[in-house]
């Protein structure tokens, strides 16, 4: 985790670009996420390159939206192709006004490699997710996503979000602790990975958490808003 990274010599104006993007109210949306206290915090991390990961999201953007639940928030650097009413209907729900005021945008590869950067998480360990559980703790996990057929994607975010699901009574130190521990379990015995193959390592972020989390959930906002007017 010491290394240092190097991003791609052509990422620095992509990354710049961020700041001048239109996004929601940050502010709005960090109280929105106090009220809301979700159990955990997802947030999926990939390059333009990474296609095993790219693709599966994409197309079935819609069920993992809703396998992850009400007590989880599940972000994505990818976008889907189109949003239909149903998930339509469930954002406003779950972001009110500020879904219909931000402006669409279209994605740049680098930011991933920005919001990686601030995670504290090396390029090396791209695609990958980084699990938190309180916006005001800056502390998660980080688990890189293994290079899988798209059936065994489908089994391992199924298992994750089933998991979450029945960790969120616990405390949040507990959540971490026991979500590491089934997560190397179930990649060694049902994924048949070697250990060599798995990172699942505890990280603090070089920024606070809170604002992170605001600022992709701004730009997963926009992605919507651009797939629905799509």
């Amino acid at each position: 985790m010491d290394r240092k990274d190097n991003a791609p010599l052509d990422v620095s104006g992509q990354t710049k670009d961020i700041s001048s993007i239109p996004f929601a109210d940050i502010e709005k949306l960090k109280k929105l996420l106090k009220k809301a206290k979700y159990y955990f915090y997802v947030i999926l991390l990939g390059r333009d390159d990474d296609e095993f990961i790219k693709n599966f999201v994409i197309e079935n953007w819609k069920n993992l939206h809703f396998m992850s639940g009400e007590n989880i928030l599940f972000l994505s650097i990818y976008k889907p192709d189109k949003i239909d009413d149903e998930v339509k209907q469930d954002l406003k729900k779950r972001f009110g006004e500020l879904f219909d005021n931000t402006e669409p945008i279209t994605p740049a590869p680098a930011w991933s490699y920005k919001y990686a950067r601030l995670l504290g998480i090396s390029y090396d360990n791209l695609p990958c997710l980084f699990i938190g559980t309180d916006i005001e703790r800056d502390k998660g996990i980080v688990v890189k996503i293994p290079k899988l057929k798209e059936k065994y994607l489908r089994e391992f975010f199924k298992f994750l979000f089933k998991e979450l699901n029945e960790l969120a009574d616990l405390d949040e130190d507990k959540r971490l602790e026991r979500l590491k521990e089934s997560l190397n379990k179930y990649m060694l015995e049902k994924l048949k990975l070697k250990s060599e193959e798995i990172f699942i390592e505890y990280i603090l972020p070089k920024i606070n958490t809170e604002q992170i989390i605001s600022q992709l959930i701004a730009i997963m906002i926009s992605l919507m808003r651009k797939a629905i007017l799509a």
